[in-house]
């Protein structure tokens, strides 16, 4: 037999202040929330509020049509492996208010009666349930029902607010993966075709003892290889960037501009005017110099891949109230009406600044070059 620390606390006045403890989990200055790490942070303050020691926490998986075991505090090994998962069907998993039933035989045996279901609701969806375990019969007033149909909700809102932003991160995952497969095959794969259509030739004129072209031939295959694995390693240092610099995000993009001219011989300035610099340090998320960072990257890709430029300038400006950076190229230009839309480069830069409440503005005309501008508000933070 198990004995319970905490039981229902009948006949008192709810001091709903009490609920602090459940808010902090989402407050200032936390990480970003999942759902896992909200139901696991929850369970101390949910055993401290309801007096109970023994207490489970489930979300929905719809993929497997169940509520499944997330978190859970005092409970003995053999109890959890009763409790997960269970399926989401049933008069319990319907209920939009505490529910009050018998605990199974399974959990009599370790001296549980009865389970106190709380479920944790967003609007009308039930997201999962907080489950109370006691050692003996409860008779809930009417105040301790809402009371714990209140946790329900607050815990509720917050996991389908995470939920929401999971869900934001797997879409964003997935649209960055199409980027990729774009680039390779509009990259690397003519880069592969290029050496092949190469190879053919000059096994053509090795076989016709043309020697002097064959070396040639070579010459331009072993540039083009060169090429490639500087694009291929220019790819994967973007895709490992990252905002941890102490000095913030200016030494990243003058690494990135000396990289680009190194690689790919186009020209590179960066001109920081006044203290615009400065307005990087602590007034933007890391999420959101992260997105900016990264829109940089897409901005000089299209310069690589499409503008045929010479040089190309990115110049900061800043004030109490915004940043503006600003991509200028000498390159050909282009009609953005006319750009085919299946090329992602500028809807995923306009995107990512959406997400950070930035915009972007294009400039551009034939023969004039482009402007590529990113105006951020300096209060910006990453859209719940």
């Amino acid at each position: 037999m198990i004995e319970t620390t905490g039981s229902l606390i009948e006949g008192m006045t709810f001091q709903y202040n009490n609920l602090d403890s459940l808010f902090s989990i989402t407050g200032p200055g936390t990480n970003t929330p999942t759902t896992i790490s909200i139901l696991q942070q929850a369970i101390k303050p949910v055993q401290e509020i309801t007096g109970f020691n023994a207490v489970a926490a489930r979300v929905h998986d719809p993929r497997g049509s169940c509520f499944k075991l997330i978190a859970h505090g005092g409970l003995q090994p053999g109890v959890i492996q009763i409790l997960s998962p269970q399926p989401a069907e049933g008069t319990i998993y319907e209920e939009k208010m505490p529910v009050v039933v018998a605990a199974e035989a399974a959990l009599q045996v370790w001296g549980y009666r009865e389970i106190i279901y709380i479920p944790l609701l967003a609007g009308e969806v039930t997201v999962g349930f907080v489950e109370l375990l006691s050692t003996h019969e409860n008779h809930l007033s009417e105040g301790e029902f809402n009371f714990y149909a209140l946790i329900g909700k607050i815990l509720g809102s917050m996991i389908f607010q995470a939920q929401r932003a999971e869900c934001l991160q797997r879409a964003a995952m997935i649209q960055e993966r199409v980027r990729l497969a774009q680039e390779l095959h509009d990259d690397v794969a003519q880069l592969v075709r290029s050496m092949r259509w190469g190879l053919d030739e000059a096994r053509v004129t090795l076989d016709n003892q043309q020697l002097d072209k064959t070396y040639d031939i070579l010459d331009n295959l072993e540039t083009l290889a060169q090429h490639t694995a500087d694009y291929l390693r220019e790819e994967m240092l973007c895709l490992r960037e990252g905002v941890e610099c102490q000095e913030g995000i200016i030494p990243i993009l003058e690494g990135m501009l000396q990289r680009f001219e190194r690689n790919w011989g186009i020209k590179t300035a960066l001109i920081v005017v006044n203290d615009a610099a400065d307005h990087f340090r602590g007034v933007l998320s890391p999420a959101a110099e992260t997105q900016l960072v990264r829109i940089v990257q897409e901005a000089l890709m299209n310069v690589r891949r499409h503008a045929e430029a010479s040089s190309v300038l990115v110049r900061i400006t800043g004030d109490e109230n915004r940043l503006i950076i600003t991509i200028v190229d000498d390159g050909v230009g282009f009609c953005e009406e006319n750009i085919p839309h299946d090329r992602l480069g500028i809807r995923i830069a306009r995107e990512r600044a959406a997400s950070i409440g930035a915009k972007v503005n294009i400039d551009s005309h034939r023969g004039a070059g482009t402007i590529f501008k990113v105006e951020i508000p300096c209060c910006t933070e990453v859209p719940a």
